[in-house]
């Protein structure tokens, strides 16, 4: 299976995945109300490459490697800066997501030549980010 098959499938794996997780997620922080509704926000902002990525990789055409190549360098990019602030936050927690973020940035940085594998990263971080979501959705964490 090439490259941009498991692209197509990751993508789509996480454009449902993320929207119907988003969608249960805005639910259960209004039914809790208080300060869970200022979530709502974060949570869009954070998943927004993601879902952009992955958006893009289930509609896109063989003409469409610039809009591609914006798309995954908005990725990497906002991924490393909303990390950011995650230290004063979060100390070492903050600190490692933080390492962890700006290494997949230099990755993606490394692979600049080549859209796929770059695309590839993001899907991966992706998948591994919804699958760790869905499971602590369902373990009630």
């Amino acid at each position: 299976m090439t490259l941009a098959k498991w692209n197509k499938y990751m993508s789509i794996y996480q454009f449902v995945g993320f929207s119907l997780m988003l969608i249960l997620l805005i639910f259960n922080w209004m039914k809790e109300g208080g300060l869970e509704i200022y979530l709502i926000p974060i949570a869009v902002l954070f998943l927004l490459p993601f879902l952009l990525n992955s958006g893009l990789g289930i509609i896109s055409k063989e003409g469409n490697e610039l809009k591609q190549k914006r798309v995954v360098t908005f990725a990497f990019v906002w991924l490393i800066l909303f990390s950011l602030p995650l230290p004063v936050f979060y100390e070492m927690g903050g600190v490692s997501i933080l390492v962890f973020f700006i290494i997949i940035g230099l990755l993606g940085f490394y692979f600049r030549e080549n859209l796929e594998k770059q695309i590839a990263i993001i899907n991966v971080v992706g998948t591994l980010l919804l699958s760790v979501m869905i499971f602590g959705y369902i373990s009630g964490f």
